[in-house]
């Protein structure tokens, strides 16, 4: 990718060429640089000012990594750690070791469970044509873009919350061509995803996520630039102080969905009824209420 300055001062970004790499090395990726650049008539030493890569050591190691290497020719080179890649990698050790991993794990148990069986989604949007609800297919909740792929899932998982419940409680106790193994599975999956910690945890991380892959989103785009790039990052960090401050009432969420855990299993919340939350199923929240319409 080449990004270069016209007359006017406004950047351009457009792809070169594309190239195998041959040796993965340091030394390896410059001489393939310099002699696709000496191919359009450019010396890329003389005319390098920046580059932007991800954080591998092969590009951004102090001794020996690609910058090192080029800021021996070029003094003045400004080595950039990819803003994207630095945002995914915060985003993750931020959310390490919390609930969110859970939450995870069951995306990614939901999208196999009807990725895998054409049969089972056929079933799933029987189920919520029945119900006149809408549903989405489960979607991917691993990926390289972290944040987005999160957000998708949770999102999509939100949507059709009831119908998955619904049809997942049909497969683990009714159907007799499901198989023994999977109706545990299932009944499994059940408990989990209609406990209240779990409820919460997934609207908590739903209403953090959100604005997160909405900021990620934004700078992946070719017109953006550095100092745009930067205004993004602020007004993302304002959104993250508003949250913090006036933290969102997700609570009342919570009546989009049909299902609550109970002391007896998973079971049908009719209209108007109280959900109470306890301290020891939220991991220390306070107790509170919520009216389900």
């Amino acid at each position: 990718m080449s990004c270069m300055l016209d007359l006017k001062v406004r950047h351009s970004v457009f792809f070169l060429q594309l190239k195998d790499v041959l040796d993965a090395t340091a030394p390896g990726i410059l001489k393939l640089l310099v002699e696709t650049f000496a191919t359009f008539g450019v010396d890329l030493m003389k005319k390098l000012v920046s580059i932007c890569v991800d954080g591998a050591a092969v590009n951004l190691g102090v001794r020996h990594g690609l910058a090192a290497l080029i800021k021996k020719d070029v003094p003045w080179l400004v080595a950039i750690h990819c803003m994207n890649h630095r945002l995914e990698l915060s985003a993750k050790d931020a959310f390490s070791n919390t609930f969110l991993n859970e939450v995870s794990t069951m995306l990614v148990n939901l999208h196999f469970v009807y990725e895998n069986s054409p049969k089972r989604l056929r079933e799933l949007r029987n189920v919520a044509e029945i119900m006149e609800e809408r549903i989405r297919k489960p979607e991917r909740a691993t990926g390289t873009r972290w944040a987005q792929h999160k957000s998708r899932a949770i999102k999509s998982l939100l949507i059709g919350y009831d119908v998955i419940v619904t049809h997942l409680e049909s497969m683990a106790s009714g159907e007799s061509s499901v198989k023994p193994v999977d109706k545990i599975k299932f009944k499994g999956y059940l408990t989990k995803l209609t406990s209240y910690k779990f409820v919460f945890y997934m609207l908590f991380f739903d209403a953090l996520l959100d604005p997160l892959a909405s900021f990620s989103c934004s700078i992946q785009k070719s017109a953006v630039d550095l100092p745009l790039a930067v205004a993004k990052l602020k007004s993302f960090r304002s959104t993250l102080t508003s949250l913090k401050k006036d933290s969102p009432d997700i609570s009342t969420e919570l009546s989009v969905l049909a299902y609550v855990s109970t002391s007896s299993g998973s079971s049908y919340v009719p209209q108007n009824t109280v959900i109470t939350s306890k301290s020891a199923d939220t991991g220390g929240i306070q107790e509170e209420s919520t009216i389900v319409d």
